[in-house]
């Protein structure tokens, strides 16, 4: 994969992050919109409510994690022995 290649996909992993993103705030908004009409008592609300965040953030961040992991297994430089991403003399990872 040339470079050009790989920012399309970096470009299409953006939009694809956005959209997924947006689509799960959304159906959880939906669902804090049922629990908050619903008839149970407060402090039940907001148990479930802390859940809910929870999940979201999990959920979320491991959108993000999986297209960051695929970014740097499809990057040209990751793959080189020669520019493979680490610095000779620090050893650390090229992440994205």
């Amino acid at each position: 994969m040339d470079i050009e290649e790989f920012q399309n996909l970096q470009f299409f992993l953006i939009k694809s992050v956005i959209k997924q993103k947006f689509d799960l705030h959304t159906k959880y908004n939906q669902l804090l919109k049922k629990l908050v009409q619903s008839n149970k008592c407060e402090s039940y609300k907001l148990l479930l409510s802390k859940r809910i965040l929870g999940r979201l953030i999990r959920e979320s961040n491991r959108i993000f994690i999986s297209a960051q992991k695929y970014s740097t297994r499809c990057c040209p430089s990751h793959n080189n022995s020669f520019g493979s991403g680490y610095d000779s003399n620090e050893q650390k990872p090229l992440i994205h």
